[in-house]
């Protein structure tokens, strides 16, 4: 754990492509920690289409034991990233690398970290990229479909 001035810090690496199940676990830690120990929680989000990021920064006020303990229980398979710190991301949000929300309450997550394109994220979960699929037209009048997913370009000619 990194030490600030002002209490514990962690940095957690999320699922850009599946906000919806990341969803939950930051709602969980807001809901479960209070203002007074949790003293400030913000997402870092890079949407650079070849290199998409999002990241959960906390930092706790006091002992962070109870918080290792809560992870441990509810979320054992999050891990945190010891390979980059505040400094990068902070370095990156003033060169315009990431977008950068401090306003989280488990209210309003839905709108923070939407699932579709808008707001600070400008491409959609994994789950609904893989269900768009385009058809296009050839000059020998065949379907093409093209089905998109996150990882793969899938054509398919009928």
């Amino acid at each position: 754990m990194s030490s600030l001035a002002e209490g514990k810090y962690y940095l957690f690496a999320l699922d850009y492509g599946n906000r919806k199940e990341e969803r939950k676990f930051v709602s969980d830690v807001l809901k479960n920690f209070d203002p007074g120990k949790l003293t400030g929680c913000a997402l870092y989000i890079n949407n650079n289409p070849y290199n998409l990021e999002l990241y959960f920064s906390l930092n706790f006020s006091e002992d962070d034991e109870f918080f290792e303990s809560w992870l441990s229980r509810n979320y054992p398979h999050k891990t945190r990233a010891y390979n980059l710190f505040i400094d990068d991301l902070f370095i990156g949000a003033a060169n315009k690398s990431y977008n950068v929300t401090s306003y989280l309450e488990p209210e309003v997550l839905d709108i923070m970290m939407p699932s579709t394109p808008g707001g600070l994220f400008l491409i959609a979960d994994r789950e609904i990229l893989n269900l768009e699929c385009i058809s296009l037209y050839t000059s020998h009048q065949a379907t093409v479909n093209l089905a998109i997913f996150a990882d793969e370009l899938v054509i398919h000619r009928t």
